[in-house]
C-alpha cells in the first residue's frame, strides 16, 4: 500500500488512519447501513404515497376512480423502478471499495450541486466560499422545476392517458358498429382532442409563469443573502465589501462567507477529484455531502480501486457511523433500523408494481363491460 502516494498536503497524509490489509471484513450491520444510506431509502417518499393510492383504488367501488388512482400511482412507481437499481448498484460499489480499496488522500478540483447540469461545475474554492448564494439560486431552480414536473406527472400525463383510454373505447365502439351507443355514452373523440389541446396550452402558460417567477425569486434571494452578509460584517466592525485573500499555497483554508450546514442538510456535491498513484496524477468523479465535515483546504481522504482508478469514494460520503478502529478494521454497528428500512424499500418496490398490474385488470374489465361494445 505504501506505493500509492496521495497528491495532498503533508498534514493530510500524516492524518490518514491505518486500514487493515486486503481483503478486509465489513460487519453485516455496517453493510446494511451503507446500503440504506441516503439515496436508497429516500425512494420511500415515492413508494408510500403510491401504496396509499393503490389501497384507495382497490377499496373504492367505482372502477373509474380506481383507474384514476392507479394512473396517479404509476409515475411514482416508474421513478422508483428507474432510479433505485442504480442507487443500489452505487452502494454495492461503495462496499467493494470499503472491502478492497486503497486508502489515500485527494483534492477536490471542481464541483457542482448534484441536481445541476455538468456545465454548472466551478472551481471548488469558488463554490465553497460562496456556497449559500449558489445553493439558494439552484434550489429555486430545482423547486420550480420539481413543481413543473409534478404538474406534468400528476395532471398532464394522467389526463392524456385517460383521454387516450376514452378515445380507444370510443373507437372500438365506433368501428364495431355501435356508433349510436358511442354517442349515447358521451364519448366524442373531437371533444377529447380539444380538451387535450387546451390542457397543453394551459400547461405551457403555467410553464412560462414558472420561468418568470423563478427569475424574480433568484434575484430576490441573491439580494437577501448579500444584504444579510453586509449587515453581519457591519455588526462585526468589518467593511461591507472586501476582497478575498489570494491563496499562497494550494492547501490554504477556504474563506467561508457562510458556515457549512450540518450532516442532515441532504445537499450532495458532484466533484472532480485528483489524487496521485506511483507519481502519476489520476482523475476521477465522486460525490460528497455539503456539510461541516468537509475540510476547508479541499483535501479529503478517499478509497480507490487499483484496478479501476477512476472509481473513488470519499470517506466523508460514507455514513457517519462508518469508522475504523485502531487496527484499521471497520467497527460493527448495533440496531435493526437499516435492515427494516432496506426490507421495506425493496419489498414495496417489488410488491407495488406487481399489485398494480394485477389489480388494474378488474376495473378496466368492469369499465369495458359497462360502456364497451356488446
Amino acid at each position: 500500500m505504501n506505493e500509492y502516494r496521495p497528491a495532498a498536503s503533508r498534514n493530510l497524509q500524516e492524518s490518514i488512519p491505518r486500514i487493515a490489509d486486503l481483503p478486509r471484513e465489513i460487519p453485516l450491520s455496517l453493510q446494511l447501513e451503507v446500503l440504506t444510506h441516503r439515496d436508497v431509502t429516500g425512494h420511500l417518499l415515492y413508494l408510500l404515497p403510491a401504496g396509499f393510492l393503490q389501497v384507495f383504488a382497490i377499496t373504492h367501488p367505482d372502477p373509474r376512480v380506481g383507474i384514476a388512482a392507479f394512473v396517479l400511482a404509476a409515475p411514482l412507481i416508474f421513478i422508483v423502478l428507474k432510479n433505485l437499481p442504480f442507487a443500489l448498484y452505487s452502494r454495492l460499489s461503495t462496499l467493494r471499495l470499503m472491502r478492497n480499496g486503497i486508502l489515500a488522500a485527494g483534492r477536490i478540483q471542481s464541483c457542482r450541486l448534484s441536481w445541476d447540469r455538468p456545465s454548472a461545475a466551478m472551481p471548488y474554492r469558488d463554490f465553497l466560499g460562496n456556497w449559500a448564494a449558489i445553493a439558494a439560486r439552484s434550489q429555486v431552480n430545482k423547486s420550480t422545476g420539481c413543481l413543473a414536473r409534478v404538474v406534468i406527472l400528476f395532471f398532464v400525463i394522467p389526463f392524456v392517458l385517460m383521454a387516450l383510454m376514452f378515445v380507444l373505447i370510443w373507437g372500438a365502439m365506433y368501428f364495431s358498429g355501435s356508433s349510436s351507443e358511442a354517442q349515447a355514452t358521451g364519448f366524442d373523440g373531437l371533444v377529447v382532442a380539444q380538451l387535450v389541446a387546451g390542457t397543453c396550452i394551459v400547461v405551457g402558460s403555467i410553464g412560462l409563469g414558472f420561468y418568470l417567477f423563478r427569475r424574480q425569486v433568484q434575484t430576490a434571494t441573491t439580494e437577501m443573502i448579500e444584504g444579510r452578509r453586509i449587515q453581519q460584517q457591519r455588526a462585526a466592525g468589518t467593511p461591507g465589501v472586501q476582497a478575498d485573500p489570494l491563496p499562497d499555497r494550494p492547501d490554504t483554508p477556504i474563506a467561508l462567507k457562510e458556515p457549512l450546514p450540518g450532516d442532515g442538510a441532504g445537499v450532495l456535491l458532484s466533484c472532480a477529484v485528483e489524487y496521485q498513484v506511483r507519481g502519476e496524477i489520476r482523475s476521477a468523479k465522486a460525490s460528497a455531502p455539503l456539510c461541516g465535515r468537509l475540510r476547508l483546504t479541499g483535501e479529503e481522504q478517499l478509497l480507490f480501486d487499483p484496478a479501476h482508478q477512476g472509481r473513488v469514494e470519499w470517506l466523508v460520503n460514507l455514513p457517519v457511523a462508518a469508522k475504523l478502529d485502531a487496527q484499521g478494521v471497520w467497527i460493527p454497528l448495533s440496531g435493526y433500523r437499516p435492515a427494516v428500512m432496506l426490507a421495506l424499500t425493496v419489498g414495496l418496490t417489488v410488491l407495488l408494481p406487481t399489485a398494480m398490474w394485477r389489480n388494474l385488470q378488474a376495473p378496466f374489465l368492469q369499465l369495458w363491460r359497462s360502456v364497451g361494445p356488446g
